[in-house]
């Protein structure tokens, strides 16, 4: 097992402590608060128990997973919000149709026509900060489901129109992607940096 054993035994040790120490990370950090402050803990438990029964198959874990399981279709797939990743690990685990219907009704507001706005030139804009965090991390969820057996060629299709743009395939001609393509921004702003 080796390293891969070793950061398994580190998130096997990581939820535990997460798990008998509940709570919203900002309340622990009030630094963050004002940045990058949590809505919630329980998506963050649901998906990481999910991934756990994923990586050992112990049950415990699977029932942690549906214990802390929301439903209802999740705003964005962020640091702050894991619930759509839930659903689709738990969907994975269980090919129960309660998991699968979040994540259909997800990737589908974020297409052409699902609530979501575009920008002219066709990316999917959730929200002015990180618009391309938004736009990626959907097109990662559509990937994610297309493998999964929901949505098929058709999310695969709109992850890649998502994708090409952040990578340049834009009006621009830009890519988003530091050090990606000939043309791309020397200077961006990264709080954590």
């Amino acid at each position: 097992a080796g390293y891969a054993g070793r950061l398994l035994d580190a998130a096997k040790s990581i939820y535990q402590f997460a798990k008998s120490h509940p709570g919203i990370y900002s309340n622990s950090v009030p630094q963050s608060k004002d940045f990058y402050g949590s809505n919630g803990w329980k998506d963050e438990m649901c998906e990481a128990a999910a991934e756990l029964f994923k990586a050992t198959g112990d049950q415990q874990y699977l029932n942690d997973a549906k214990q802390w399981f929301s439903g209802g279709t999740a705003w964005g797939y962020s640091w702050d919000d894991k619930t759509v990743g839930c659903q689709l690990l738990l969907w994975e685990a269980t090919q129960d149709n309660q998991y699968k219907a979040p994540v259909e009704a997800f990737v589908n507001s974020y297409k052409p026509g699902g609530g979501v706005p575009y920008t002219p030139c066709g990316l999917v804009y959730r929200d002015k900060w990180g618009s391309n965090r938004y736009a990626g991390n959907a097109a990662f969820i559509a990937v994610m489901a297309a493998a999964d057996g929901i949505g098929g060629a058709d999310y695969l299709k709109w992850a890649m129109t998502q994708i090409n743009y952040i990578l340049g395939d834009n009006n621009l001609h830009i890519s988003y992607e530091i050090g990606f393509g000939g043309y791309f921004p020397h200077k961006p702003h990264h709080r954590g940096a």
